[in-house]
């Protein structure tokens, strides 16, 4: 499926980027259930090296629980927003858009994280999350565990049902969020439940080549 291969594509590279700018070693709790199933090898597209890079990391607090297929609660880590202006993956357009990243872990264990996407100008507000889109800006969800080491994953993207409250947006973004998503590539069909806030996460433009 198309999906689930764009999003491990766009997810170690941002992840090893992530863990490398520091952050907590690992969570409070790990994942009581059994580990996921390995993943097959995925190849990088040509133009990988086009997708826009991070021009700095930023600051602030967040803290999230996982319940359900994986159970573990998350305080702090490396938390940033990013405003994205779109890139073309794969002969596949992605239109511009805000990631809200919320990671723990470090290159030599687990990495959890927390993606968020919004269209670009959004502002405060209570706003519904859905599935990821492979193109569209709309508001979605997901929740992703990353083995650095094996460079094992699961994804938990699909049937996302939930909501983001922003009570802060533009140079600096705060609010809370709650979803469910069912597990998609490197999973069982599991379900997890995540609810989480976030506070003072500082917006950073993405630089396209």
């Amino acid at each position: 499926m198309l999906l689930k291969r764009f999003i491990v594509i766009s997810l170690i590279p941002l992840a090893l980027l992530l863990a490398a700018c520091g952050g907590s070693d690992s969570p409070t709790a790990a994942p009581t259930d059994a580990p996921a199933q390995d993943a097959p090898d995925v190849q990088e597209p040509a133009d990988a090296d086009d997708a826009p890079q991070l021009s700095a990391i930023g600051d602030g607090t967040f803290e999230y629980a996982v319940s359900g297929a994986q159970e573990l609660s998350i305080d702090g880590g490396q938390g940033v927003v990013v405003r994205n202006p779109g890139m073309e993956v794969s002969g596949i357009t992605i239109e511009p858009h805000i990631e809200i990243m919320l990671s723990n872990g470090s290159m030599s264990s687990e990495l959890y994280m927390v993606l968020i996407t919004t269209p670009p100008d959004t502002g405060t507000g209570t706003y519904e999350l859905t599935d990821p889109s492979m193109s569209a800006a709309g508001f979605a969800a997901e929740y992703s565990y990353v083995n650095m080491e094996d460079m094992d994953s699961a994804d938990f993207m699909l049937n996302v049902s939930g909501t983001l409250t922003l009570t802060e947006a533009g140079d600096r973004y705060s609010g809370t969020f709650e979803f469910s998503a069912d597990g998609g590539f490197g999973t069982e069909d599991d379900t997890v439940i995540v609810s989480g806030s976030f506070s003072n996460l500082e917006a950073f433009d993405a630089e396209g080549e």
